[in-house]
């Protein structure tokens, strides 16, 4: 299959598959951006697109390891629209690991700056990420490049996401506790 733009072959991040974790910083870029380009039209709102490619194992069937991929979508109402990032996380193939775990996310934009994810979708990917969790964000035309942590730009996620799912219960519980006894 030839690319829409230049007749190359394509570079499905799909077909590349688990390797794609352990390739440079400028590969995985150079990826979403090519990927970022195969969806022809701008979201109306924005202007830009933007395209997630994620790279995730499924801590339930050891060395499973998939790649993501999503891109943002926008509607006339702009609180109907959805991200890239959490567009990934809602894809089928994201719903069927049983235990997932992002590893790694790239974030390609037709913006000219780099375009860091948004609270919400900080808070998403916090649920199925770890402080080890690489996300590296680049402009339209690759002349920024951003590398950090999930947790660098979302250090305090939410109480429960920090707890194991048998200590949620008992936590909110004395939290309950404390409210009303201060109120």
């Amino acid at each position: 299959m030839l690319c829409m733009t230049c007749d190359c072959p394509e570079k499905d991040a799909k077909a590349l598959g688990p390797e794609l974790f352990d390739a440079d910083m400028t590969s995985l870029v150079d990826l979403a951006n090519w990927n970022m380009h195969r969806f022809p039209w701008r979201p109306w709102q924005s202007n830009f697109r933007v395209y997630c490619l994620m790279i995730c194992d499924d801590l339930a069937v050891p060395g499973r390891r998939v790649v993501i991929e999503g891109n943002n979508v926008e509607s006339a109402y702009l609180g109907g629209s959805i991200c890239s990032e959490r567009a990934a996380i809602s894809s089928p193939t994201f719903r069927s690991l049983k235990e997932p775990l992002i590893r790694k996310v790239v974030i390609s934009t037709d913006s000219k700056e780099c375009i860091a994810p948004g609270c919400l979708c900080r808070e998403f990917m916090s649920s199925f990420s770890n402080a080890e969790t690489e996300i590296i964000m680049t402009n339209a035309d690759k002349t920024r490049i951003v590398s950090c942590f999930l947790t660098d730009l979302y250090s305090y996620p939410f109480a429960y996401g920090r707890l194991k799912r048998n200590h949620i219960e008992p936590f909110a519980q004395t939290l309950a506790q404390k409210v009303s006894m201060s109120g």
